[in-house]
């Protein structure tokens, strides 16, 4: 009895959190030249959580009050057959439960406080889709000035002339990325290949999902360098609890996800001796002497002419502007990047035991001047 009472107050608690979630979603009409442009193309967030939000904490719902109670039991079996159910909602209900369960139970063994007998905020995601996400950027700098969601289903060449237009009629760099996931609330993530990938990327997004309800979360659209940290932070803790799950999974040696590219009559051969992150590192750099010298147009060629060269060595990579080193450079840990933060949280995360206890560190900070003081109080005054 007492631990139904304590489920259902686990619900009560979602249900709230959802809802706190859904009222900070921006989607209330500001409409800029750039929205004009995508208006029947724009990703509704509000009717996403309207349509998931209930529908997914329903069949939880079906589930508790259900005669067998062993539907409630969750194993990493049910993984198993993941790909050849992937369009049956209600066996992607129990897929999401389980990978909701692993990675929880992951997060406990790393010392993340529980309220009573569960997580708070509670673990919950949704697979199979997550939105695309249009760039922009100015062209005399890389700078993520603007972005607005779009539907998945948008076709490339819409996505082409949406990225045309804004170049010739609003001079705009601007770029639709496929985001891998977002941290709406469950948070959603795409289709992908892999089971591990899968695992640290609901790892990512709840790493968000918890931050959000601290200064260091509210405080990620502050400047880009606190979007930076916040997106570091989120790669390095997803990574390793994602990790950890799959290692747990892969006890199971015939659970693992089919890989689609298999089935792919042509397949994409790359150069062992091609060294993407240096050259691409290398390309970053090179764009940004351009342009700290106004020489856009030869920046643009530059660009251009790399995307080719990465292609030609296996690496294909749709468009390369400096609205795609706006995106990608945000997150540290890619060559794109030009921050030192990600190499700093490594350092810190060397210095503490666990997850929590990194995150625990770093939860409290608002501002990109109280991270690096307490860097250097840890890392550099101890040198």
């Amino acid at each position: 009895m007492f631990s139904k009472i304590v489920l259902r107050l686990k619900w009560l608690i979602i249900i709230i959190i959802g809802i706190f979630f859904f009222l900070f979603i921006n989607d209330v009409p500001k409409i800029s030249p750039v929205e004009k442009l995508v208006i029947d193309h724009k990703y509704n967030l509000v009717l996403w959580e309207l349509t998931n939000f209930p529908q997914k904490w329903l069949f939880k719902i079906k589930q508790f009050f259900s005669v067998n109670e062993s539907v409630l039991d969750t194993s990493i079996y049910n993984l198993c057959d993941y790909p050849e159910n992937e369009k049956d909602s209600n066996s992607i209900s129990y897929y999401e439960e389980t990978l909701e369960s692993l990675v929880t139970s992951i997060l406990v063994k790393e010392g993340f406080p529980i309220w009573g007998d569960f997580m708070f905020p509670p673990v919950d995601t949704k697979l199979g889709g997550a939105p695309n996400l249009l760039v922009i950027s100015p062209r005399d700098r890389i700078e993520r000035i603007e972005e607005i969601l779009l539907n998945p289903s948008i076709p490339l060449s819409t996505i082409e002339h949406i990225e045309n237009t804004l170049l010739l009629e609003q001079n705009l760099s601007a770029i639709v990325i496929e985001l891998g996931g977002i941290a709406t609330y469950p948070s959603s993530i795409a289709e992908m290949d892999k089971l591990e990938d899968i695992l640290i990327t609901v790892s990512h997004e709840w790493i968000h999902h918890y931050l959000f309800f601290h200064p260091l979360g509210q405080s990620i659209y502050r400047d880009s360098q606190m979007t930076t940290l916040n997106e570091s932070i989120a790669v390095i803790l997803g990574n390793e609890i994602g990790r950890q799950v799959w290692e747990e999974i892969k006890l199971n040696n015939n659970c693992i996800l089919i890989d689609r590219l298999n089935n792919q009559e042509k397949k994409i051969l790359k150069d062992n001796s091609f060294n993407f992150n240096m050259v691409m590192q290398e390309t970053r750099e090179k764009v940004d002497e351009y342009l700290q010298y106004d020489q856009i147009k030869i920046a643009e060629d530059y660009m251009h002419n790399q995307r080719d060269l990465f292609e030609s060595n296996g690496y294909p990579i749709r468009k390369i502007n400096q609205a795609y080193f706006s995106f990608y450079g945000t997150y540290a840990n890619r060559p794109e990047s030009i921050s030192l933060t990600y190499k700093y949280l490594l350092e810190i995360r060397n210095k503490v035991s666990s997850s929590y206890e990194f995150v625990a560190l770093m939860q409290d900070i608002s501002s990109y001047e109280e991270f690096l003081s307490i860097y250097n109080e840890l890392i550099s005054d101890n040198v």
